[in-house]
């Protein structure tokens, strides 16, 4: 399982709720997870980026907290490639975030802990609590990959609720209003 992207990522609070601190998803996950899997946790490149923010939670104690709490996790470095964490991966769990979509468009089931546009995609797992989390885990063992075609099958499900983006440019004005209003 590979951990990704915790705040301080904008989205992370207030869309991950309870779980903005990933402190907490690293505790449940290595209570859940059978003995035997391996924990990866790799910040948001972000996070160090300099000047780093005087309020930036993640200072040694964080780790020294994580690493105490979780003796099974394994740090990864921030600029390490997400792709090939996640093309070895089982699942990928998460806050919330884009590596999510990530790891379903390539076919790897994913946790996440927050809201995010694609929570209700096949292989997404919604976790509100240690039980969700459990069952999540169950059905990702009986049934690790996420086929291409409900990826596929997704997407075209978000395009039909999805408006046009060429009626948000300043030519296509007069036609917006006859669409929304009926007026003509």
């Amino acid at each position: 399982f590979f951990p990704a992207n915790f705040q301080p990522e904008r989205s992370t609070v207030p869309d991950a709720g309870l779980f903005y601190d990933f402190a907490v998803i690293l505790q449940m996950l290595d209570k859940t997870l059978p003995k035997d899997c391996q924990l990866y946790f790799k910040e948001h490149p972000r996070t160090f980026l300099e000047p780093v923010a005087r309020d930036n939670p993640r200072d040694i104690d964080f780790y020294l907290r994580i690493k105490e709490m979780c003796p099974r996790v394994k740090f990864i470095n921030w600029d390490f490639d997400s792709n090939i964490l996640i093309k070895n991966s089982t699942a990928v769990a998460m806050a919330n975030g884009t590596t999510g979509w990530e790891a379903i468009a390539r076919g790897k089931p994913v946790l996440t802990f927050g809201e995010y546009w694609y929570v209700h995609a096949k292989g997404v797992f919604q976790i509100a609590s240690l039980q969700d989390l459990i069952c999540a885990i169950d059905k990702i063992q009986s049934s690790p990959d996420v086929p291409c075609q409900d990826v596929v099958d997704y997407l075209r499900a978000v395009e039909t609720v999805c408006e046009d983006g060429s009626y948000y440019f300043i030519d296509n004005v007069e036609e917006r209003a006859v669409l929304r209003h009926g007026k003509q």
